[in-house]
């Protein structure tokens, strides 16, 4: 690592909000400098992977599964989790036509299920339909697509129900021709007693073992950048409004509408006892499920 440490989020404001002090140096680390870079994922993963970047945000699912084949000739980089990311407080939610007759979710027995990921979300839907609703994982079809195609399929009725996120929830959550059948988070929080986890903040564990001061002021950063956002919040939306349109944010642009989106979810920046047992019970439903081919990892290997 270079004297800065190289950083990288998604562009999507939901998640910069939180970063935002961070990107325009009101809030720095107490110890070395930090860079600020957006790419896509999975880009921003294989950045961090092929030691291109120091630190990401990093899907659950995608930390989880790197862990499995990290360190080797494929994966050279070993990821570390140093905080968490991303949580849903509200924001992901299964959606059905209001006429469709599927009133709740043992109606889905037989239905054509849409869902955009095969191991995060899938798996959090699938705890959630068995040990909450009693509906197994191959009692529905499941379709896999990108956003965009699931909202095609839905829309020329070759899904029965649609999982929806961000911008394409709160439209449908509007839309006076669907219906929110359940919410993830609602419906995790039900089942764990914690809203589910998205994203977690990771470094190359190399540089966290040759620089744990630095990363831990980076942490720090962090969940001051949080602060900044929380205290400041009006202005920060704002600034992204102001910003020149990229295409990131589809809704109306107002401060309003950008709300509703970035309120659905947090960044606790911790890795206390709901963070790490979120990714324990995560595991174990994935294991169940048949994501992973291999035992789950232990916990000296995820956690700092």
């Amino acid at each position: 690592m270079t004297e800065t440490l190289k950083f990288s989020t998604t562009p999507f404001y939901n998640t910069r909000q939180f970063y935002y002090a961070l990107e325009t140096g009101e809030v720095t680390p107490t110890l070395g400098d930090v860079s600020v870079e957006h790419n896509h994922s999975p880009r921003k993963d294989q950045l961090l992977l092929t030691g291109e970047l120091d630190a990401t945000t990093m899907s659950m699912g995608k930390y989880v599964t790197s862990k499995l084949v990290s360190h080797t000739d494929v994966v050279p980089t070993d990821p570390l989790a140093v905080a968490a990311g991303l949580t849903y407080q509200r924001g992901n939610g299964m959606f059905v036509r209001a006429e469709s007759g599927i009133d709740d979710p043992q109606d889905l027995v037989g239905k054509r299920v849409g869902i955009h990921d095969r191991s995060l979300a899938m798996t959090y839907h699938k705890a959630i339909l068995e040990d909450r609703f009693d509906v197994g994982p191959d009692d529905v079809e499941w379709v896999v697509d990108t956003h965009q195609g699931l909202a095609e399929r839905m829309e020329s009725g070759r899904l029965d129900a649609v999982e929806r996120i961000n911008d394409w929830y709160w439209g449908l959550e509007e839309d006076p021709d669907y219906e929110l059948l359940y919410d993830m988070g609602v419906e995790w929080d039900e089942l764990t007693g914690y809203r589910p986890l998205v994203h977690l903040v990771c470094v190359d564990r190399s540089v966290y073992d040759a620089h744990t001061e630095r990363v831990t002021a980076f942490v720090d950063a962090l969940g001051r950048s949080r602060a900044y956002r929380n205290e400041n919040y009006e202005a920060v939306l704002t600034a992204f409004l102001e910003e020149t349109d990229t295409g990131e944010w589809e809704g109306e642009r107002t401060v309003e509408a950008l709300r509703q989106v970035t309120d659905g979810v947090d960044c606790p920046f911790v890795l206390e006892s709901d963070q790490r047992e979120n990714v324990r019970d995560w595991m174990e439903y994935a294991d169940r499920y048949g994501v992973f081919e291999r035992p789950p990892i232990a916990d000296e290997r995820l956690f700092p």
